[in-house]
């Protein structure tokens, strides 16, 4: 069966972080996964991962004061240009991370370790299959 949409939580190993992705989610379904895990998104951050974002495709934002990340792409990626904007996301998320935890900004190997695991934790959720490259099973 083909995903429409996707709500995941990765765990985040070592890191304090919690990581929230949401991909093709409208925001009322965005909020409702939300509260079913007990989750809140303060008032002064809504505007940025909640609203018309018809004019940007995805957004990350940290909430430090609940050691949480929050990802949003308005679709689930099914070509080169969306899978580029993906990446990009999780760039911003393992940024974050490191910056947090104290990660030097010269250490190459621990977030190219990080953002591998959390495409591999996405992409698995999205469900590509191996044999044709494409969404669904």
């Amino acid at each position: 069966m083909k995903r429409t949409d996707v709500f995941l939580i990765i765990d985040p190993t070592i890191f304090p972080y919690k990581i929230v992705i949401s991909l093709n989610q409208t925001d009322m379904g965005f909020e409702n996964k939300l509260r079913s895990g007990k989750m809140i998104i303060p008032e002064k951050d809504g505007i940025m991962i909640l609203g018309d974002h018809n004019y940007q495709s995805g957004r990350t934002i940290l909430l430090e004061d609940q050691l949480m990340i929050m990802m949003r792409l308005n679709y689930l990626p099914t070509n080169p240009r969306q899978y580029g904007l993906l990446v990009h996301e999780l760039y911003h998320i393992v940024d974050y991370v490191m910056n947090g935890v104290g990660v030097n900004t010269d250490e190459m190997e621990t977030p190219a370790h990080y953002i591998s695991y959390l495409a591999f934790k996405i992409i698995g959720a999205i469900g590509i299959n191996s044999a044709t490259g494409k969404n669904g099973s």
